[in-house]
């Protein structure tokens, strides 16, 4: 599978999401972002080297600043400091379900918590802390908590689709090559 129709599954689970939980863009009720995107992307940095995972990051940052109206470009620079920050935590973590799912919710509350000091270093916005917790980031946690199951299941999948493509393309080239002996 490719990483661009990976990228687009993660894309549209969060429109769906986001759909069924509507936002509140006054912040009075509870505010629950899907980060379905934001997961993919870490996954897909994981993968890569460095160059190409602060250019996906960049990518998907940038997408995402699109489809919220952004036009500071906030997300995208947040998305490549997350993705830093994630592969430096990474190399201490091993590949399980669990320690995954650690890795990429503590990496959603460090970009919620540099998104809310971003937005209060712009002036625009005023909340205190303990309300910006109550009311955007323990619901966007824990809406993520059922996400990012999905989302490692998908990268599952796409792994396994990628393993099955290299495969068959060792076998053809083995029965070239054997054509020629």
């Amino acid at each position: 599978m490719n990483d661009l129709i990976f990228l687009a599954l993660c894309f549209l689970l969060d429109f769906v999401v986001e759909a069924l939980f509507s936002s509140d863009p006054a912040m009075v009720g509870f505010i629950a972002v899907p980060s379905c995107a934001f997961f993919g992307m870490l996954l897909l940095v994981r993968g890569k080297n460095w160059v190409n995972g602060i250019y996906w990051a960049f990518l998907v940052g940038c997408c995402s600043d699109f489809f919220a109206m952004n036009r500071s470009l906030d997300l995208a620079l947040l998305f490549i400091l997350s993705a830093l920050i994630m592969r430096g935590w990474e190399k201490h973590l091993s590949s399980s379900l669990f320690e995954q799912m650690i890795l990429l919710l503590s990496t959603l509350f460090i970009k919620e918590a540099l998104l809310y000091l971003c937005w209060l270093a712009g002036g625009s916005f005023q909340m205190s802390l303990m309300t910006w917790l109550l009311h955007r980031c323990i619901p966007t946690i824990l809406l993520n908590l059922v996400l990012v199951v999905v989302v490692l299941e998908i990268m599952d999948w796409k792994q396994e689709a990628d393993a099955r493509k290299e495969r068959n393309k060792r076998r053809e080239e083995s029965l070239f090559w054997k054509k020629f002996k």
